[in-house]
């Protein structure tokens, strides 16, 4: 019996003088056999060039001449594949009918045989990935699609059996050796089958790595490789040259509840910067609970509070959320429903942390630059604050922070010194480079675009309550580069300490600028500004109405005291008190 060979890719077609056809893959080892309509064993049709071979023809053409060429019982030549369909349409127009009934059982016969072949290439999955080729070719397609490279020595994997994946490696690119996140094991307490059909199960993840510690160029190898994934901004702050003994670990655990499936991260390491590590702590444990009944189950068992799940507006197609990272130093609580495009929260998130040199450095320090010169928090006080949007929904281009007040003791760096000089206090807890007791207020803050910090008033008293100076910071401060756009004003009752005398509510305000960690303030028109409130305190001595000899004298006072010092400053623009001050 004659055949006709037509390649196909990997797989060849074997075309028989009745026109059924044989799929063999090469390599899969998995076969099909279709059926064409049959036609005369000793005629082939070759269509007309002029008719069925016109490029917008497409495959039904407007003309069906054909004209056949005897061949006993060959074909005289091979059909192209474009064509090969054509061949099969009948000559006859009373034919049609017979034609679309048998093509649309042949499409049928087709799709079957291509679902069965899927269904046999399913089946044979788990042997493929257990095979050092089929694992090799996987992780080749893979890599296609994940950015980065991901390795994968060994899988084993049978319907029957639980699954078992070891040594997965993630690294930035081919030429990368540094890992980014290496996991050394995961398995399954249910088989493959029972998985794949949605019976409850747990998987266990056994020593997670992730290495987001510094390298010698300053750099965090997982930060770049999610910048280069497009996860996250490139960031605009220059490197730092740093020692790799600063490469510090960090003991992780976690888990992921979600109804009939839990994950459980045990032994991890969190490679981490030496301070860093110094603010977390030696572990950290997180969990990520899903679902609504799920959630509930959880902060029951946690003893947290789930009022927050009966909230009447509850979004569409949403899931509960709770979020819990806890180590010995900080905290963080979120709860909220998973939607579609992000986490609307039930409640503002809540951050705790322990005070460390690098959160004083990093974080106080852009609230207000006083408090990069914390040596310490009074005994037991954490930093606690509440984060949201405004329309609570995260992630967002506007995030919400209120931070609760906190007793500190700070160091008396240039800025404090600064004050200490302009005001000429000399007292007792108030002095010069000796370290100086201080509250912080609490304070509302605002971060734009993740750079941008607004600070709408932050009031702080220098010293103990009833002896101290109070001032006030407001303004902002780019959280990359760390320059100051603030100001630092002096109100009315620490004026009086300094025996000049205002109504009450003002507030002298100075230009607050440099940077966090080298903040300036131009003391020298401090200095005249607080001589002209000096002078008009004077000049208001001078009696006389306008129009007499004593107005005209207080009035030629006036005058000069502003061409010596300057003239007043507006008050529009200073925020208004908002809530109790914590030492009064």
């Amino acid at each position: 019996m004659a055949m006709l060979p037509i390649g196909l890719g990997r797989g060849h077609f074997l075309l028989r003088k009745n026109l059924k056809v044989v799929c063999g893959a090469r390599h899969s080892g998995i076969g099909f056999c279709c059926s064409f309509p049959r036609i005369d064993n000793n005629i082939s049709y070759r269509p007309k060039t002029s008719g069925l071979d016109h490029p917008h023809r497409g495959l039904f053409p407007l003309s069906r001449d054909f004209h056949p060429i005897q061949g006993g019982g060959k074909f005289s030549g091979v059909i192209p594949r474009s064509n090969a369909f054509n061949a099969a349409m009948p000559t006859n127009p009373d034919q049609s009918d017979g034609f679309w009934s048998n093509l649309f059982n042949k499409l049928m016969r087709w799709t079957i045989g291509l679902f069965l072949a899927g269904c046999c290439l399913v089946a044979a999955l788990p042997a493929i990935l257990s095979n050092k080729t089929g694992l090799a070719v996987t992780k080749a397609v893979a890599n296609v699609f994940i950015p980065g490279v991901v390795e994968v020595r060994d899988v084993d994997m049978a319907w029957g059996k639980p699954i078992n994946v070891k040594g997965v490696e993630l690294k930035e690119d081919s030429k990368s050796e540094v890992v980014v996140v290496g996991i050394e094991q995961i398995t399954t307490t249910e088989n493959l089958w029972d998985v794949v059909i949605g019976k409850d199960f747990d998987m266990v993840v056994t020593d997670l790595m992730i290495d987001a510690a510094p390298d010698s160029k300053g750099e965090i190898p997982l930060v770049r490789y999610a910048e280069k994934a497009g996860m996250m901004k490139k960031s605009k702050v220059e490197k730092t040259e740093l020692q790799t003994d600063q490469r510090k670990l960090v003991s992780m655990s976690g888990e992921v509840k979600n109804g009939n499936s839990n994950v459980y991260v045990n032994d991890g390491r969190l490679f981490v910067g030496d301070e860093l590590r110094y603010t977390i702590g030696k572990q950290i444990h997180w969990l990520i609970a899903q679902g609504d009944e799920t959630v509930a189950s959880v902060s029951d068992e946690i003893d947290m509070e789930a009022d927050w799940l009966e909230a009447e507006e509850k979004p569409k197609d949403s899931e509960a959320l709770l979020v819990t990272v806890n180590s010995p130093n900080v905290g963080l609580d979120m709860k909220g429903w998973k939607t579609a495009d992000g986490i609307l929260l039930g409640e503002p998130a809540t951050a705790i942390a322990q005070f460390t040199p690098l959160l004083a450095r990093e974080g106080l320090s852009k609230i207000n630059p006083l408090l990069g010169e914390t040596m310490k928090m009074s005994k037991g006080a954490k930093v606690r604050v509440q984060v949201a949007s405004p329309d609570m929904r995260l992630p967002s281009k506007t995030v919400q922070l209120h931070m609760d007040p906190v007793q500190v003791v700070i160091d008396s760096g240039p800025l404090a010194n600064g004050l200490l000089d302009l005001l000429d206090v000399q007292e007792r807890g108030l002095s010069k480079g000796k370290p100086l007791q201080a509250w912080m207020s609490g304070v509302d803050i605002e971060v734009r675009n993740e750079e941008m910090i607004r600070v709408r008033r932050c009031d702080m008293l220098l010293g103990k309550p009833g002896k101290g100076i109070h001032v006030v910071v407001w303004g902002e401060c780019n959280s990359l580069t760390k320059e100051l756009n603030m100001n630092l004003g002096i109100p009315a009752d620490a004026l009086a300490r300094a025996g000049i005398e205002v109504e009450p509510g003002y507030i002298l305000p100075l230009p607050l600028r440099g940077t966090t960690e080298e903040p300036i303030v131009n003391w020298t028109s401090a200095s005249k500004d607080i001589g002209r409130l000096a002078l008009e305190r004077v000049g208001g001595m001078i009696a006389g109405e306008e129009g007499t000899i004593g107005g005209f004298m207080r009035n030629a006072f006036f005058d000069v005291a502003k061409g010596m010092v300057g003239k007043k400053h507006g008050q529009g623009n200073i925020p208004e008190l908002t809530e109790p001050l914590p030492w009064e």
